[in-house]
């Protein structure tokens, strides 16, 4: 019952432009999210990409995406996923605490492919990784191979 209580309420925010969503039980059930018709800022935490997908389904003007970390999930799911609608209004995406895994690497290229209008992409390192300088120039280079038209940002802080 407390879950429906919570879905209800967070239905009075269906009117929002911005949502910072941290891990919690709400996300575990993204289908039963409502629709954000006029949500252009949505920040998440460590979520996975099934979860990435599903939100990005309920919001479709989304500008800024913001991604605190993604779990590891195999390839083969974005590649069979549905382009969410939202790519088509979307501008900026912001990986913060990347690891220079390849899910974040693929998941930074269905962005440049699909995102129609992206303009920037920006990625952080995560604080437990000691040598920021190398990893990003590392994950640097193989972004560079996919020849993303956009500014892509890196901050070695």
């Amino acid at each position: 019952m407390l879950d429906e209580e919570v879905f209800s309420l967070l239905g009075n925010f269906s009117h929002a432009k911005s949502i910072k969503f941290e891990v919690s039980k709400v996300l575990r059930q993204p289908q039963k999210l409502c629709v954000f018709p006029m949500l252009t800022d949505l920040e998440v935490g460590l979520v996975s990409v099934n979860i990435l997908l599903a939100l990005l389904q309920k919001t479709p003007v989304l500008k800024t995406l913001v991604l605190k970390g993604i779990r590891t999930f195999v390839e083969e799911l974005l590649s069979s996923a549905v382009v969410p609608d939202c790519l088509a209004s979307l501008h900026v995406v912001k990986f913060e605490e990347i690891n220079r895994d390849d899910h974040e690497l693929f998941l930074a290229t269905f962005f440049m492919e699909n995102g129609m209008i992206l303009e920037s992409m920006c990625f952080s390192a995560a604080r437990q990784i000691l040598d920021k300088y190398e990893m990003m120039q590392e994950f640097k280079e193989k972004l560079y191979l996919l020849n993303f038209n956009s500014v892509v940002e890196f901050s070695y802080e």
